[in-house]
């Protein structure tokens, strides 16, 4: 969200999704105040950019949300030791592209190179050969915090000390955002997390699903994110549990429709939660698809139609 103007006039460029702010003692034009969802009584539309009421106004407009980005990989290959030849390498030499806003998953034993995959985009580890780039720019030697991504693992990184609201601020207080603007944020993904009613308790005292559940909200609280990469988020979770989890973290993506790249050994954990699935094997991404396509009949990752394919 862009924001410019005066003490007396506010401009604001948005995008899609519903958004609510409140502006103080701000007549704008005509076709603002259409919007308005409150208008206070002895307040009327102006087209003057000078005239200030003192009240404050609420407005509903719309706001795009979280920019998230493409990531390509041009010719990624990865070797853990120097000297090693290609057909050993942990990652063998490919090109894809995750669209934005899209959510994929990268399946396939252990050992078949999709969590060095995962590492490379977030910048973990800096591939052998190939290139990284993030809406076209080359973010290949670029240390992970200067790629504005979030990053869920295995087992839950949460502040213990810090409450369950306190841990979704951080991100944002480290930016330094003002604290209604926090506040607004924190309480609207706590919302779409099932969290709101416990945002005062202390994280330490939390179950391991609902300390996950954090990890993935400090990624989503944060306007810059290019992308949320998830790996084996779900591999301390109670077994009764993780089908309720699934669900819920399916339901946040498609609510704010973050890119995603989440990486299970589970084909069924892929299938529900993806729109993309990946395959890997050895190394290589052998096959891919929609979860209606791969269930029926995979396509090879060859494919020129898919949004995450070989070139």
């Amino acid at each position: 969200m862009e924001i410019s103007g005066s003490e007396t006039f506010v401009h604001v460029v948005v995008g899609e999704s519903p958004f609510v702010v409140q502006i103080e003692g701000i007549h704008d034009v005509a076709s603002t105040w259409s919007n308005c969802g409150s208008v206070p009584t002895g307040c009327s539309p102006s087209t003057s950019r000078e005239r200030s009421c003192g009240h404050l106004h609420t407005i509903s407009l719309q706001w795009k949300g979280v920019d998230m980005a493409q990531l390509d990989i041009v010719d990624v290959g990865h070797a853990y030791a120097p000297g090693v030849e290609e057909e050993r390498w942990a990652l063998k030499p490919l090109n894809l592209t995750f669209e934005s806003g899209t959510t994929y998953a990268l399946v396939g034993p252990s050992g078949c190179g999709k969590t060095t995959l995962l590492n490379i985009l977030s910048g973990l580890v800096r591939p052998s050969q190939g290139r990284v780039l993030f809406d076209g720019v080359d973010v290949t030697a670029l240390p992970t915090k200067a790629r504005n991504i979030a990053q869920v693992f295995q087992f839950p990184v949460i502040y213990k000390s810090m409450t369950v609201y306190e841990n979704l601020a951080f991100p944002l207080q480290c930016r330094r955002w003002d604290r209604a603007r926090i506040d607004a944020k924190v309480r609207q993904v706590a919302e779409a997390l099932d969290l709101h009613g416990r945002l005062r308790q202390p994280a330490r005292g939390l179950t391991a699903d609902d300390k996950q559940l954090i990890s993935l909200g400090r990624g989503l609280v944060r306007d810059d994110v290019a992308a949320v990469l998830m790996d084996e988020p779900l591999t301390v979770i109670d077994p009764q549990l993780k089908h309720l989890l699934r669900r819920k973290i399916r339901a946040i993506t498609e609510q704010f429709r973050p890119t995603v790249i989440y990486v299970t050994h589970d084909q069924y954990e892929a299938m529900s939660f993806a729109q993309e699935v990946l395959v890997m094997k050895d190394g290589r991404a052998v096959q891919q698809g929609t979860r209606s396509s791969s269930s029926r009949r995979p396509r090879p990752p060859t494919s020129a139609t898919s949004s995450a394919h070989r070139r």
